[in-house]
């Protein structure tokens, strides 16, 4: 064999290598990359839920005072009916 020959051997080898190391680095990148975006879209989640979870609360709270005084003012003016009535 002419050192061509071993020169082109070695670098088959190293390209072998290099293909395989590639393949394995691709594994564990792509590993991570799902982990990471699961992670990260789970905190978006966290956040949107938590957001939405406050202002309905501040909505329902809102709501059920404005029902409360509705009726307090219809049993006003039922109040006020019945005393026109008896007079």
């Amino acid at each position: 064999l002419n050192l061509f020959d071993k020169f082109s051997m070695v670098k088959v080898a190293i390209r072998t290598k290099v293909k395989k190391k590639i393949q394995e680095f691709g594994c564990v990148s792509l590993t991570f990359v799902l982990i990471a975006t699961f992670t990260m879209l789970n905190l978006f989640v966290a956040i949107v839920v938590r957001v939405v979870e406050e202002d309905s609360d501040t909505f329902v709270h809102d709501m059920i005072e404005k029902t409360n005084k509705i009726s307090d003012d219809v049993t006003e003016i039922k109040a006020a009916l019945d005393e026109l009535r008896r007079r």
